[in-house]
This record gives structure tokens, sequence and C-alpha cells, in this order.
């Protein structure tokens, strides 16, 4: 199998088709099981048909956010710096310096 691309977009389709299949069945599933055990014909079909959709609607931007960017990184190293909430390093710039005391900075 040399093409790669053919093996991912058909693990995505399945990823796709279950994310939506698997709560959409579930939730469905169960509200016509409750709705013929306490005889409420539409009411746990119409709220399980909204949860199951509410559901897949949730996995598949899942899928969108969080495997679109799986593997590679969409942040720089910028913005993983951690912030110091102390205060102590209020005047600093990005490379730790105080740009007050930087030569280059002070006009003559």
């Amino acid at each position: 199998m040399g093409d790669n691309s053919l093996v991912k977009a058909l693990a995505l389709a399945t990823q796709l088709g279950f994310a939506v299949a698997g709560p959409l069945v579930l939730f469905i599933g169960g509200g016509v099981w409750l709705d013929g055990k306490l005889h409420t014909a539409p009411l746990f079909f119409l709220l399980g048909l909204a949860l199951g959709l509410v559901s897949a609607g949730g996995a598949l931007y899942q899928i969108a956010v969080v495997g679109g960017t799986k593997g590679r990184s969409t942040t720089t190293s910028r913005t993983r710096r951690p912030v110091d909430l102390s205060g102590e390093n209020e005047d600093k710039d990005d490379a730790g310096t105080n740009p007050a005391n930087d030569q280059r900075l002070k006009r003559p």
C-alpha cells in the first residue's frame, strides 16, 4: 500500500460515520425503548433525537477541531511561554531584559 492518503481518507470517513451514527442510534433507540416501557409515545423519542443530534454534532466538532490538528503544532514557542502572574517581571520584554536599561533604546 503505497498510497497512505487513501488509507487516511477511509479512516476519516469511517470515523465520521461512527461519530454520527453511534450517538443517534444510542439515544433514539433508548428513547423508543423508554416510550415503549412508559407508554409516552413520542416524548422520549424526540428527546433522544435531540440528544443524539447534539451529541453527534459535538463528536463532529471534536473530530474537525481536535483531530484536524493532531500530529502538528499550531502554536509557536512564543504562545507557549509560561505566564508570570507574580508581577516581578512586568517591565521585561520577551527576551527577559528590561527595555529601559537597553542602551540602544535610549535617546541622546
